[in-house]
């Protein structure tokens, strides 16, 4: 069976585990965090000998002893295997893989976390995950939506004694990209700068939170469509001073006109933004984007055109990278 987050926390509740768990998603936070409470229901004191561990496809005699072997004085054993990737295993051992985890016994677990990489949707994947799907459950854990995690912000900043306002975790959750465990670290590292019962504020995630090359670049991109032609070369400054790739800010760029671009037509064509970014398959914490302020039809269509010549020139002929982006700024920054 496939379900989500919530029965999978229901289901730890409630003692209704099933003994065999496909956890994937863009939200590694999460895969990691339910693994362990997973692993944790099952039995909390497990030692060695019924707690195994493999990084990867640790071949299939190894495997198939672990799974069938008893639990050494227990009632329950676990089997954890992290970044199983299926389709590097061989025809064969691949075949057995799938006998083994269709008969697992009473007394095993098994617990397959993938964070490493996302899983192909190639052949052996998904009968992989049928198999899964068939005799256990598969679980995909999604980025979480703006709203639940400013919410999960301000709780958390109130739990290490200090606040936040809504617009400050909003602002937190995007210079993050709406990963659960770049927002730990931060929150941790903003609280302790704030102090018991302070408040962090803007200023302080200013300070201490680093922007993202993806959000720099559309802070970038903002600044271009402002004509702020200060801050867009600023921000250019800053992501040379980080030594990232020229191709990296130009394709990051086109990007976020890309955006802009959409968010017209959806506007044009009278669609709501959620609905406009579900047709173009945005993630949860780039949804937002979808409800920037239209810009005119004719002026992103030449932004995209003078990029996408940028592009070509970079990829094309041995040019100075810095040179060609600068030039194709000041073209932006000039257009109407």
């Amino acid at each position: 069976m496939v379900i989500t987050e919530d029965v999978l926390k229901s289901d730890i509740k409630q003692n209704k585990l099933v003994n065999f768990y496909y956890f994937y998603g863009k939200e590694a936070f999460l895969t990691k965090t339910y693994t362990e409470r997973v692993r944790e229901a099952f039995a909390p004191d497990l030692d060695e000998f019924n707690l195994i561990k493999f990084s990867g496809f640790p071949g299939i005699d190894l495997l198939e002893e672990t799974v069938e072997t008893l639990p050494v004085f227990a009632e329950k054993k676990v089997v954890q295997i992290h970044d199983l990737d299926a389709e590097k295993i061989d025809i064969d051992s691949f075949e057995k893989l799938l006998a083994i985890f269709s008969d697992i016994p009473e007394y095993c677990a098994v617990i397959i976390s993938i964070t490493g990489f996302t899983p192909a949707k190639k052949d052996k994947t998904k009968k992989l995950m049928s198999c899964v799907e068939k005799h256990g459950a598969v679980c995909e854990f999604d980025l979480m939506s703006r709203p639940k995690a400013t919410e999960l912000i301000v709780k958390k900043a109130a739990r290490l004694n200090c606040k936040i306002s809504r617009q400050n975790a909003e602002e937190l959750y995007d210079l993050t990209l709406g990963s659960l465990t770049l927002i730990g670290c931060e929150i941790e590292k903003l609280a302790a700068y704030a102090g018991r019962d302070g408040e962090i504020t803007r200023q302080a995630i200013d300070l201490l939170t680093p922007r993202l090359t993806e959000t720099k670049v559309f802070n970038l991109a903002t600044a271009l469509t402002d004509k702020k032609s200060r801050d867009a070369f600023k921000i250019l400054d800053d992501l040379f001073s980080q030594n990232t790739e020229p191709v990296i800010i130009l394709s990051s760029l086109s990007g976020a006109f890309v955006d802009l671009y959409r968010a017209r037509l959806g506007k044009d064509y009278r669609v709501q933004s959620a609905q406009v970014a579900a047709d173009f398959n945005y993630p949860k914490n780039r949804a937002w984007l979808m409800n920037k302020a239209p810009l005119p039809m004719n002026y992103l269509e030449n932004c995209i055109s003078a990029l996408y010549k940028a592009d070509i020139k970079l990829k094309s002929a041995p040019l100075n990278g810095r040179f060609v982006i600068e030039k194709t700024m000041s073209e932006i920054l000039v257009m109407k």
